[in-house]
Formats: structure tokens, C-alpha cells, sequence
């Protein structure tokens, strides 16, 4: 008997950390994403610099190797949550553009330049009062 309880409350307990885990992130995907665009300089998707791989900057070499592997982290788990709440291409271009990997400028202007997400990029700016991004 003691293990069905065992075995139950592990479940609950997945179960809850489960359910705290999507709602964390669809907020952190709902108000994170237009903080992230009103953010964004008008040129991101056409000047290379923006997505170019960040140097060390003078850092220490176990705190920049830190700082790389949190970002990539970070990154990492923005593709994740855009990908399983179907949050879709803005969450995982915004995991893309701010990782380290080989390859993610042409990813991340590939998805910026698909129509619906260019729109919705958009309708960000504009209500925001920005200046419009420069298409990719």
C-alpha cells in the first residue's frame, strides 16, 4: 500500500511542477516577447552586429564561460516553449537570437521574414509608437 502513495505523490508532484512550469512560461512568452521587440534597435535584422557572437568583452574566462552557457540556456529554453505552447516562430526567433550557435542570423531573418510574423513584429512597434524594424 505504501508504494501506491509513494508513486501517487510522485505523480502529483510532477503534475504540479508541471502545471506551474507552462504557466510560467506562457507569461514569461506573453509579456516577454513584446518587451523584447519595443526593445529591439530598427536595424536588428539588417545590421550583422546585432547578431554576431558576442565576445568576451575583458571577462573572465569562467565568467564569460558562464554568462555564454546561461544564454545559450536561456535561448534554449525560449525554442522549447515556443515550440511545445505553440507560442510559435516569435518566442523561438527571440531563443535563436540570443544563443550562440552556429548559423542563427540566417535562422532568425528567415523566421522574421515569413509574412505573419513580420506583421505581428510590426503591430508591436507600431502601437509601441517605434520607428518600424527594416525588414531582413
Amino acid at each position: 500500500m505504501s508504494d501506491i502513495a509513494g508513486t501517487v505523490s510522485a505523480k502529483t508532484i510532477f503534475f504540479g511542477a508541471s502545471v506551474i512550469i507552462t504557466i510560467v512560461g506562457w507569461v514569461l512568452i506573453i509579456f516577454g516577447t513584446p518587451v523584447a521587440v519595443r526593445r529591439m534597435p530598427a536595424d536588428f535584422f539588417t545590421n550583422p552586429a546585432y547578431l554576431a557572437p558576442k565576445g568576451r568583452g575583458g571577462r573572465p574566462w569562467p565568467l564569460f564561460i558562464a554568462l555564454v552557457a546561461l544564454r545559450n540556456l536561456a535561448g534554449a529554453a525560449l525554442v522549447i516553449l515556443g515550440t511545445v505552447f505553440l507560442q510559435g516562430f516569435i518566442a523561438v526567433m527571440m531563443g535563436l537570437a540570443i544563443m550562440d550557435i552556429p548559423g542563427k542570423a540566417a535562422g532568425v531573418r528567415r523566421i522574421a521574414s515569413i509574412p505573419f510574423v513580420w506583421r505581428i513584429l510590426s503591430r508591436i512597434r507600431e502601437r509601441a509608437a517605434l520607428p518600424p524594424l527594416e525588414h531582413p
